[in-house]
């Protein structure tokens, strides 16, 4: 039997986000919704229809060109924006891969999976591949771990 992604904690903390974003947005249609949410029309579709749940690159979409705040969009409990002063430069996957896979070296594996609810395999996986995309279930594993949503999206 293998493990589910993730951690049961950070599934049901990204099921929620994704039902508030399509809660947000009903009534809409998908190029209504897509602008209000700044996602691709194929992305409003793929969610409303159950193919895909919220992840990294929509969440980037949401940030960088919606300028929302990851944590309102990933905890809620409704949407903000953020200041027209914050930069969302570092807003981008391969820095959020890199600044996860150094968040993972801090610790042994094994303790990095148990605080994150990753598998041993995936734990040590993000320390030793660089090149490996971060799901948004391991963003929140290690946000249930206690690390900061801005230091992980935005670095600094």
């Amino acid at each position: 039997m293998t493990k589910k992604i993730g951690s049961p904690k950070s599934r049901r903390a990204i099921s929620a986000a994704t039902k508030r974003l399509l809660k947000l947005t009903k009534g809409m249609t998908h190029a209504e919704a897509a602008d209000r949410l700044s996602l691709g029309i194929n992305d409003v579709c793929n969610l409303r229809q159950g193919n895909s749940r919220l992840s990294v690159p929509m969440l980037l979409k949401m940030v960088r060109i919606g300028r929302y705040d990851p944590a309102s969009v990933l905890v809620g409990p409704e949407l903000k924006h953020m200041s027209a002063d914050k930069s969302v430069r570092g807003a981008q996957q391969r820095l959020i891969n890199a600044r996860i896979a150094r968040l993972a070296r801090l610790r042994s594996g094994e303790e990095t999976a148990r605080l994150t609810g990753l598998s041993v395999t995936g734990a040590f996986g993000l320390r030793y591949r660089p090149d490996a995309n971060v799901t948004l279930y391991t963003v929140m594993g290690f946000w249930h771990a206690g690390h900061d949503f801005d230091a992980m999206i935005f670095g600094g």
